[in-house]
């Protein structure tokens, strides 16, 4: 059996082993949600992780490795570079993240910034969190 670290999430099951990250999703329609959005994406930004293979079956997409999470601190001072990303996104694809905050973003060893969970995405404008400004993205 290979050794992956399982990382803490509330609703989904993340094991990292790189070069790949298995994400396994409760439930159908964020696992579809999001797996939409890497296929209609795929080759268009090289700031998002690439979707290298998905398994309906099993709700799990496997996602090249990117990095670690950044800290809170970290985004609230690269927030205005994190929005450019976030709307080169929406301008590309119409797409919104909808939860974009310091947890959705990550930064690999040559300090490149990658966007990930993008289960909540929609074309509709509308943050799913009512909490701070400063650690959000609209």
């Amino acid at each position: 059996m290979m050794k992956m670290n399982y990382i803490g999430c509330s609703h989904n099951k993340i094991f990292k082993k790189p070069p790949y990250v298995y994400k396994f999703f409760k439930s159908i329609n964020k696992y579809e949600n999001e797996k939409q959005f890497y296929i209609k994406s795929k080759n268009t930004f090289t700031f998002i992780p690439e979707l290298c293979a998905f398994s309906d079956y099993r709700r799990l997409l496997v996602l090249n490795y990117c990095g670690e999470r950044i800290c809170k601190q970290e985004f609230v001072q690269n927030k205005d570079f994190l929005k450019v990303l976030h709307d080169l996104i929406v301008y590309k694809t119409g797409y919104y993240h909808r939860d974009l905050y310091y947890k959705n973003i990550l930064k690999n060893n040559k300090n490149q910034y990658f966007i990930i969970d993008f289960e909540s995405c929609s074309k509709e404008n509308k943050n799913i969190h009512k909490r701070s400004k400063e650690i959000y993205i609209n």
